[in-house]
């Protein structure tokens, strides 16, 4: 062997004592491994081989951690640029602020700028709701082009659960051009919650058919 001799435990002994040994462990360090894994990934490293064995196996783990690693030089050239999740962050709360400050500041543009959406962008939607995309040139050309009116009309929309791109097309071909995006619903899923298909005892969407008397039943019955 290799090494030197360990002192036997209970857990080496006992079927019981092992179960709730192993039992700590996904309790504790195990789910303590996970979070940290969320952060700084790894991968668990299985030491029941030999001491050669489990070298070459953290070798290799470590060398392909530090292939994922930036090199210092790099991380610091791109570090100003914010990650996805950090301008995440708090979006909801600026978002919040954002629409109270047009409604607060520029009530009027708002005002025109939701009677636009309600007036234009709705009927589009509602023609397409179940594509999930809606485009639309706008007429109102001359609202989209007031002082903070995009911005008001992303927000508007990203708050009721859209999303708004707009397009400049400029002065050669005027407006803007909108793509709007949405989920849209699980069709099967709500057919199944819903009552469109009354009188099925069986499969959705096929009523029960009417069981006609038999000629020899009208003759008893008549009888």
């Amino acid at each position: 062997g290799e090494g030197e001799p360990l002192e036997i435990r209970e857990t080496d002994l006992s079927v019981k004592a092992a179960r709730n040994r192993y039992r700590l462990f996904t309790e504790s360090t195990m789910a303590a491994n996970e979070a940290l894994n969320q952060t700084f990934p790894f991968n668990m490293i299985n030491a029941s081989g030999s001491i050669e064995e489990v070298r070459q196996v953290v070798m290799q783990e470590l060398s392909y951690q530090s292939s994922l690693e930036l090199q210092e030089d790099t991380y610091n050239a791109i570090k100003a640029i914010p990650t996805a999740a950090e301008l995440s962050k708090g979006a909801r709360q600026r978002l919040v602020a954002r629409l109270d400050s047009y409604q607060k500041l520029h009530p009027d543009i708002f005002a025109m700028v939701i009677q636009a959406i309600q007036d234009e962008f709705l009927p589009v939607i509602r023609r397409h709701a179940l594509v999930g995309e809606a485009r639309i040139c706008t007429r109102h050309a001359d609202i989209f082009s007031l002082p903070g009116a995009l911005d008001m009309a992303v927000d508007v929309m990203y708050d009721r659960g859209f999303c708004l791109r707009a397009e400049d097309r400029g002065q050669a071909g005027g407006g803007f051009n909108f793509k709007i995006t949405y989920e849209t619903p699980h069709l099967r899923v709500a057919a199944a919650s819903s009552d469109i298909y009354p009188g099925a005892p069986g499969r959705l969407g096929q009523p029960e058919t009417p069981t006609l008397p038999s000629p020899e039943s009208k003759g008893r019955n008549s009888e």
